[in-house]
């Protein structure tokens, strides 16, 4: 071999080894087992310690079997996004929910459908999910993920502030007027100074916003044929100027970045944080005294879900294996592990019908206090594949109107317009 051909092999393992592929090149054994890559990025520390030993049980059940997890380099999204470009896409992806329509419509994930018509398993797990959950996980009529739980939109409080301010703890019947009076009681200016030390509400992100309209009546954000907006309508203005009189004029809806938010209410220093059921564990972390409640209504009750599905990848030269560990980790058996060892499924529910009396909401503090938000739990993936496109834009005009001001009506017809022009695009 000349020294030219030498350095070109050595890149092309460089290459090949930096897109996440390790070659076990001098153990036999290794190479006698069916490797399955899977891409996640970890929320937070106690689900890779959770997920790294459910690694470990199922290879103690499956000997022949190696789960290589693996993590991007640069941002998750165009990680994946770039493994699959370049041909070396791992075999099962954790997908975010809110971008999980746009890369099946990109081919990111294959259909499940003849993988499951081969396993009676999985043909009995997947009559068992809840039909609501199905949607999002299906396009075009076939089935491309399953999750392992769901999440709610929560309004999670500081029991303490609360107490202070003389405020009672929201139950499942407040109203938008009851939680209006509540963030202005809670929004507290304690030197006098003009900034308020303690603030009433604020939500993780620009999903608050869906949760309002659902309430306010409306019941639809694209027409039939998905090709023309059909939210411009009073309900939906009705909405919006509910939000800026929480965020403009009472001053007592905060908006500033997630992260601040978050910190803020960990500190003791925000009464109300609407965010995923999910995060309790954080709450719980800090020694948080926290309670949950359902939404307040309207018009109409209405919360929204979160999931984190599992897909394979149309690359996966093992579809049936890389299957064979999704199933065991969306099992109702491992999120009961999860929910027991305070893993990521406290404050998480069961996508499975047959486990609507799920022990494991016993173990969290907010597990049964919103459950009856199930019988009212919307979809949030209202542009369809073009949910995620969306996001950034539908960002800057929450911001308008509850930081700038900008006027309801303008906001609506602006958003309206960009939903119009972004289905106009081809995808």
């Amino acid at each position: 071999m000349t020294r030219k051909k030498i350095v070109c092999f050595l890149i092309s393992i460089i290459i090949v080894m930096g897109c996440g592929i390790t070659f076990n090149v001098f153990r036999a054994e290794a190479a006698q087992k069916v490797v399955i890559r899977q891409a996640y990025w970890p929320p937070n520390e106690r689900y890779a310690k959770w997920l790294a030993q459910m690694v470990k049980e199922y290879q103690n059940e499956n000997p022949n079997v190696v789960i290589k997890l693996e993590r991007t380099d640069v941002g998750y999204w165009e990680g994946v996004m770039a493994w699959h470009v370049g041909g070396v896409a791992p075999d099962v992806i954790r997908v975010g929910a809110s971008i999980m329509l746009q890369w099946i419509a990109k081919g990111v994930l294959r259909p499940l459908d003849d993988l499951v018509a081969a396993s009676p398993r999985a043909q009995e797990r997947v009559a068992d999910i809840y039909p609501f959950l199905l949607k999002p996980l299906t396009y075009k009529g076939e089935l491309y993920a399953l999750n392992s739980y769901f999440s709610l939109w929560t309004p999670f409080y500081n029991k303490l502030l609360f107490s202070q301010a003389g405020v009672p703890y929201p139950t499942s019947n407040w109203s938008w007027e009851d939680f209006r009076a509540a963030a202005k009681k809670l929004t507290r200016d304690l030197d006098g100074d003009g900034k308020p030390e303690e603030l009433g509400f604020s939500a993780a992100d620009w999903r608050v916003i869906y949760p309002f309209l659902y309430q306010s009546g409306v019941d639809k954000f694209l027409n039939e044929n998905e090709t023309k907006a059909a939210f411009d309508t009073p309900e939906a203005l009705e909405a919006l100027k509910f939000v800026q009189e929480l965020a403009f004029y009472d001053k007592c809806f905060y908006v500033p970045p997630s992260s601040d938010r978050t910190q803020l209410f960990m500190m003791g220093r925000l009464a109300i944080y609407q965010h995923w059921s999910i995060t309790e564990n954080s709450w719980i972390d800090v020694g948080l005294d926290f309670g949950a409640s359902p939404l307040p209504y309207h018009k109409e009750r209405a919360t929204i879900f979160d999931i984190p599905p599992y897909g394979v990848s149309p690359q996966s030269k093992h579809p049936d294996v890389a299957f064979d560990w999704i199933l065991f980790i969306t099992s109702p058996e491992v999120a009961m592990k999860g929910a027991e060892t305070g893993g990521p499924w406290a404050g998480g529910f069961s996508p499975y019908m047959s486990s609507l009396e799920d022990p494991s909401r016993e173990l969290s503090k907010t597990g049964r206090s919103i459950e009856e938000m199930l019988d009212y739990t919307k979809n949030q993936w209202v542009f369809g594949v073009r949910t995620g496109p969306i996001q950034t834009a539908q960002e800057n005009l929450l911001d308008e109107l509850t930081i700038k001001g900008k006027s309801p009506e303008a906001v609506l017809k602006e958003w309206v317009k960009i939903v119009n022009e972004a289905l106009k695009e081809p995808f």
